[in-house]
């Protein structure tokens, strides 16, 4: 079975942030730590908005949040799938 992130995983260290929001839309949440950039995909209220991108269907049936952590040269560093229900979260390099 494939795990619900794989979608993301081959992005790390090469996507910029322009590939990313033209992969998902744009994020809820942006702001700056230091030189780096962060974005935060919320999913609690996906399904009331009406807001859910396609490349993201399956990571919502298993998390609530995916938080992209980019360098300041832009590219996609981290990120972590969050899930609030059980305080669980999953991050891939």
């Amino acid at each position: 079975m494939r795990e619900p992130d794989s979608q993301l995983t081959g992005r790390v260290g090469r996507a910029s942030r322009e590939e990313i929001s033209a992969f998902l839309g744009e994020p809820e949440v942006k702001d700056s730590i230091g030189q780096s950039e962060v974005w935060i995909y919320q999913f609690q209220d996906a399904g009331a908005s009406g807001r859910i991108p396609a490349p993201l269907q399956e990571i919502i049936n298993y998390f609530d949040e995916v938080i992209m952590t980019f360098d300041g040269g832009g590219i996609l560093q981290k990120y972590t799938l969050v899930l609030f229900g059980h305080g669980s979260k999953k991050g891939r390099k």
